[in-house]
């Protein structure tokens, strides 16, 4: 069995029969992250789709070479199995994690952390896709708006981000740096996001902001968060 990610209709599960066989055309092709055309048949009676060929333009070699961008990529990819690519924006899902696969894999200075802050703004723009990203510019509290270089502070299981006074003890500070970031995310374009790399402490805060959102998003613990939440 194989989930695809297809701009038309999002995931859709489908059969590569015999892809382990020497004699296979699709041996070596049906791999994870691996971006091309697809034939599909489809069988009407048993209401499932079969691949019949698979024409690769671009695979992930590069995912090899960089944990932390492995892990981000297997972590978008469970987001998508979850949230069945937001339903009918199946085509935002495709072109924001089609981005975000290509960049992620672009060599630079520092990959880890390079990697770390695209994965962070596609986990962000994919919480707008799902139409719950949390509100940067005002305090969903008292509806006062952020000052520039005020903290924002979001509670787990709201959903929303306020002001220092309506913090509760269990919420996670965003400094103003990492609003920044994720505001650039939004307005930008996920290439801005190496431009600089941020201070590890406020990578820090910034991750578990958006993890916590994405996990109210989904409503459950995401296994790839669990496995491999240090390198995330």
């Amino acid at each position: 069995m194989v989930d695809l990610l297809v701009p038309e209709e999002g995931v859709v599960p489908a059969v590569a029969y015999g892809m382990r066989s020497r004699r296979s055309s699709l041996r070596g092709k049906i791999v994870p992250f691996a971006q091309g055309r697809v034939w599909l048949y489809r069988d009407p009676r048993q209401d499932r789709s079969k691949i019949t060929d698979f024409d690769v333009e671009r695979y992930a070699l590069e995912l090899q070479n960089n944990l932390t961008a492995f892990y981000h990529a297997n972590l978008w990819a469970e987001l998508i199995w979850r949230t069945h690519a937001s339903g009918d924006a199946g085509a935002a899902a495709f072109e924001l994690f089609s981005d975000g696969l290509q960049l992620i894999q672009q060599p630079g200075p520092e990959p880890a952390a390079r990697a770390r802050q695209i994965g962070l703004g596609v986990l962000w723009r994919y919480l707008s896709i799902l139409g719950v990203q949390p509100e940067l510019d005002y305090c969903v509290a008292s509806e006062r708006p952020f000052q520039p270089q005020e903290a924002r502070y979001y509670q787990p299981g709201d959903g929303g981000l306020v002001t220092a006074e309506w913090a509760g003890p269990a919420t996670l500070q965003l400094p103003p740096q990492g609003a920044a970031f994720l505001r650039a995310a939004n307005e930008r374009g996920l290439s801005i996001l190496t431009a600089r790399i941020l201070e590890p402490a406020v990578v820090s805060r910034v991750r578990a902001v958006v993890l916590a959102a994405i996990h109210d998003a989904v409503e459950a613990q995401l296994n790839t968060v669990h496995v491999a939440g240090a390198l995330l």
